[in-house]
């Protein structure tokens, strides 16, 4: 189904014995759109603030020099 092969899985459904084998191809294609819609990509405008301060902090300590090291006396 996610490779656009409906009739192929339409076929198979049938052959296995599903005897509502268009409804069940219809909550598989529900299914699979439902997952595209919920899926946030890590670069979304969503994350890019948080993910702009993680790399500034980290860049800030290592370019400043300062070791948060606390064993050392």
């Amino acid at each position: 189904m996610k490779k656009g092969r409906i009739d192929e899985a339409r076929e198979v459904l049938r052959q296995i014995g599903e005897e509502n084998y268009e409804q069940e191809l219809t909550d598989i294609v529900e299914s699979i759109d439902a997952e595209h819609v919920t899926s946030d990509s890590l670069f979304s405008s969503k994350y890019r603030v948080p993910i702009f301060l993680a790399i500034s902090i980290g860049m800030f300590n290592q370019l400043s020099g300062i070791n948060c090291d606390s064993s050392t006396t």
